[in-house]
């Protein structure tokens, strides 16, 4: 498989984006004062996605669907900046061995997954593990690491050495996508297919419910405190839930942005994109290129519908898919 994501281009129109901009909050319970783009906590989004994953783990298969969605409560080790510079997230430093084949990655201390088990180094090799397991069925987590990875070892703690059979000059740029975002143990040992339906992060959001063909329903984790370096909120996210629908029909999801019943949608139908350049209640925005896989689609165009249509300013420049942060 190739070893960067191609950039393709995509169109996405925004309303409301999680605990950076929530001052943008939907009609049920919204999070912005009138003509305030100060951020506060509570209220709901409404996402239009033009495609629903096959499974809400995305060490499985490993499909961009997936990653968009697991990025509100996957985190990873690293993040990665839009320049190509990493940065800590769920690792707050690392060193590489002057041969390249071994990283050795200090954690955060006292972070918990959503069902209460602790993050430390041997969550971070089960997460290895399962990821080459083959009942995983990963098409792109063992894709990218088969060919490099030899073990990892949890050296105490919070330090974990991964060691690699030739050096993998990318490793850190592969570990910032959302594909290896890291989940509980204790989530993972309950199979697959429980955990393609509701699998546990230390995000900031927690999968409630998913009805197939319909969707997802994500609520606020209250005591989520690992945000990455680069995010522009630390703490938990200002919005309480995010409903996560399955619009696959274009014309149906720009509906729905148009009449209220989303916030934002992803991929604005081509046919479509003049009209809500020309709206007055949406804005338009065009995405830097060059965003990796997992962490955002490539050449966006987004647009969004201020919440009182009052707060044009919520959505932020340099943000996207996550919407927590």
């Amino acid at each position: 498989m190739p070893r960067r994501s191609s950039t393709v281009p995509v169109l996405i129109a925004l309303a409301v984006i999680g605990s950076v901009v929530s001052a943008c909050g939907s009609g049920s319970g919204s999070a912005a004062g009138a003509g305030s783009s100060k951020p506060v906590y509570g209220g709901t989004i409404t996402y239009g996605a033009d495609r629903e994953p096959t499974c809400l783990d995305p060490h499985n298969t490993g499909d961009m669907p997936q990653t968009y969605i697991s990025r509100q409560y996957l985190d990873s080790l690293v993040s990665e900046l839009p320049d190509g510079r990493v940065v800590p997230w769920l690792a707050t430093s690392w060193t590489i061995s002057p041969n390249g084949e071994t990283y050795t990655f200090n954690l955060k201390h006292s972070v918990k997954f959503t069902d209460g088990t602790s993050f430390n180094a041997q969550a971070v090799v089960d997460n290895f593990e399962q990821e080459l397991n083959p009942a995983t069925e990963s098409s792109t987590d063992w894709g990218y690491l088969e060919p490099y990875y030899k073990s990892s070892t949890a050296l105490s703690t919070y330090t974990v050495q991964v060691n690699l059979k030739r050096p993998d000059s990318p490793l850190l740029d592969e570990l910032a996508q959302a594909f290896f975002g890291i989940e509980s143990p204790k989530a993972i040992a309950r199979g697959l297919q429980a955990n393609c339906q509701s699998p546990v992060g230390t995000g900031p959001f927690i999968v409630k419910q998913w009805i197939h063909g319909q969707s997802v329903t994500l609520v606020k984790n209250p005591d989520y405190d690992s945000a990455p370096a680069n995010a522009k909120h630390q703490g938990p996210a200002y919005l309480s839930q995010i409903t996560w629908r399955f619009l696959e029909e274009t014309s149906v999801r720009y509906a729905a942005l148009e009449n209220g019943e989303a916030n934002l949608i992803f991929n604005i139908p081509p046919e479509d994109q003049s009209a809500a350049e020309s709206n007055p209640e949406l804005t338009v925005q065009r995405l830097p290129e060059g965003i990796r896989a997992g962490n955002a689609a490539s050449q966006a165009v987004r647009a969004w519908r201020p919440a009182s249509r009052q707060s044009p300013r919520c959505p932020s420049p340099s943000f996207m898919i996550p919407l927590s942060r």
